[in-house]
């Protein structure tokens, strides 16, 4: 699963960040800072690394 944000000290920038869960466990994978957020979930869902869930 993907959680975006804003970034709080970096105005204009979002955090990606990209997580499983195991149980009662979360496991982060990867955390990407973006100015495009979208962009960056389209470009990954084109190439097939992201699959969309909703």
């Amino acid at each position: 699963m993907v959680a975006i944000g804003p970034r709080l000290r970096r105005q204009g920038r979002w955090l990606l960040v990209v997580y499983t869960r195991e149980g009662d466990i979360y496991r982060v994978v990867t955390v990407i800072d973006a100015k495009n957020p979208d962009h960056v979930a389209k470009r990954r869902e084109e190439k097939g690394r992201w699959v969309r869930v909703w």
